[in-house]
């Protein structure tokens, strides 16, 4: 693995050419710390988006070969400056296409991601639920982002979604972690996304989830009853991992509620729980069954015991949480998928 300083690479294309050339050439090379000359056509707000610091020009330690530059291309990984219509320098992420019909100036900016992160490739013809003229939906498996992220655009839901379904663009209505597996929708129009995103906001949408909590410790109360509120307070923050208060306050402003469904004891310290989210922070079920001492099975970022070695933690595909049921009405139509079996 690379060393982290040089995970994400900061360069100026030292010569003119097509893609691969001329990065292959700039990431061997040994990197100038002039300020690249396609940061003279930034418009001025976006000047302060880019750092070009010492601590982010180095030397590899060692080369990389014009095959793997092809494949972080590829996987979109890397990105240029390019000129818009304006004359103003923008972002453009590489595409394979752009390898005969792109060409970097001498002095553009790359940046790149050396180290992204990786997902597997994933089908989606049989995971299709719904395709409509508003929604496809989905049942997403586990260990894929519902969304493509700067350093990997390809290996998502959303990519093999698109390509399932034959379509050119969809919307992301919303997100399921990493680790989480079961329903989501993506929308066919922006007014469809539109519409969604106010059923969200006035607690239209209904999406019920299937988990198993293990018990921390033989202090752990029992999980509440079927019919039982939880509720929680929980910061503004979208950061791993997510506390909770019992306690409103400042720092713990916003409301977190879940009501339990069902519930079924496997074991002593294991019960399978069937939840209806009431509100969607970022990792709201796994924090609130943590601060409730029955963390997620598998749940190694929010106290579930780790009896092997875990990677990345933060995005686990071992965590027992799956969106089962989900529905909503739009534009005279019932959404009504139930995927538990």
């Amino acid at each position: 693995m690379l060393p982290r300083k040089t995970w994400l690479y900061h360069v100026a294309s030292p010569c003119a050419g097509l893609p691969l050339k001329a990065i292959t050439t700039a990431l061997n090379g040994t990197a100038s710390r002039e300020i690249p000359t396609s940061f003279d056509k930034l418009h001025p707000s976006s000047r302060v988006k880019y750092r070009w610091e010492s601590d982010l020009i180095g030397t590899l330690e060692s080369p990389i070969p014009e095959n793997r530059v092809h494949e972080l291309i590829q996987i979109g990984a890397i990105w240029v400056h390019i000129l818009n219509s304006a004359g103003v320098a923008v972002l453009h992420r590489l595409k394979l296409e752009d390898l005969t019909t792109r060409w970097i100036s001498k002095g553009t900016y790359i940046k790149a991601y050396l180290n992204p992160k990786r997902y597997p490739n994933i089908a989606m013809n049989d995971r299709i639920v719904n395709n409509d003229e508003h929604f496809v939906i989905v049942d997403k498996p586990s260990g894929v982002p519902s969304i493509p992220h700067t350093d990997n655009f390809i290996e998502n839901a959303l990519a093999a979604t698109q390509q399932a379904a034959c379509v050119n663009y969809l919307w992301p209505c919303h997100r399921l972690d990493i680790s989480t597996s079961g329903l989501l929708v993506y929308a066919k129009t922006k007014e469809a996304c539109s519409g969604f995103g106010k059923l969200l906001l006035k607690s239209k949408v209904k999406k019920s989830y299937i988990l198993n909590a293990k018990r921390a410790s033989p202090a752990s109360p029992p999980i509440p009853q079927p019919g039982s509120i939880i509720k929680h307070y929980m910061q503004c923050s979208k950061r791993a991992p997510q506390l909770t208060s019992d306690t409103q306050s400042d720092t713990f402003a916003y409301a977190a509620l879940l009501q339990i469904i069902e519930k079924q004891e496997l074991s002593t310290d294991l019960i399978k729980v069937k939840v209806l989210l009431m509100t969607g922070r970022t990792h709201q079920i796994r924090a609130q069954f943590s601060a409730l001492g029955w963390p997620l099975e598998g749940d190694y970022l929010y106290g579930s015991d780790c009896s092997k070695t875990i990677l990345d933690p933060y995005n686990s595909p071992d965590v027992s949480l799956r969106c089962y049921e989900i529905s909503f009405s739009y534009a005279g139509k019932i959404y009504r998928f139930n995927v538990e079996n």
